[in-house]
């Protein structure tokens, strides 16, 4: 089942939940459970932020979207290892198939919120690492903190290392060089076989 819904708050006596379930067939459980995994949005002026919190009061000319997904709410976080705390940032291994961000539909299988439920702190998102690309992630747990790990990366500061294992026969013996974009940007890569 899916249902994407914009509410404008019209009667701020409602509370979310009534809101949002007085415009489709879920049950309250369901309502509950979808805004715990990061299904809903609030859009007040020219802010939209995601909204966990069930008992916000709502203000007329608000915006709740409410984005239900059963498919994307059905999915099960994976487990990410703490490699290090540094207490403003911490380090963390990503496995394959962990998300770095979540998308309007949610965001609990994503590493920055599995940080936030066991880790029990704020995390920002410093950089990225595919989906299916498994190694180290930066989480900053204070806005300056990220602020200033954005800064270091766009100034490449920090050297990224990424290695694929993939199956077959490499049969250069030397470096391979490859310079197709990739979204439309630029991009290099350097291969040569390990052994």
């Amino acid at each position: 089942m899916i249902i994407e819904l914009h509410l404008s708050i019209t009667d701020p006596s409602l509370s979310v939940l009534h809101t949002i379930k007085n415009e489709c067939g879920l049950s309250s459980g369901q309502i509950k459970i979808a805004i715990g995994k990061g299904c809903l949005w609030l859009e007040s002026g020219s802010k939209i932020k995601r909204l966990r919190r069930i008992k916000t009061t709502l203000k007329t000319g608000e915006q709740l979207h409410f984005y239900y997904n059963q498919q994307v709410l059905d999915q099960q976080p994976l487990t990410a290892k703490l490699i290090e705390d540094n207490h403003a940032y911490s380090v963390w291994h990503k496995p394959a198939g962990m998300l770095c961000q979540g998308s309007k539909w949610g965001d609990h299988t994503t590493i920055n919120r599995y940080v936030e439920k066991h880790f029990q702190r704020t995390a920002f998102i410093v950089h990225r690492l595919d989906k299916m690309t498994s190694g180290l992630i930066i989480i900053a747990h204070q806005k300056k903190v990220a602020t200033a790990f954005a800064t270091i990366f766009e100034q490449r500061k920090i050297m990224k290392e990424y290695r694929a294992l993939v199956h077959g026969i490499f049969e250069e013996k030397t470096e391979l060089t490859i310079e197709t974009p990739v979204n439309k940007k630029p991009a290099i890569s350097h291969i040569q076989l390990i052994t």
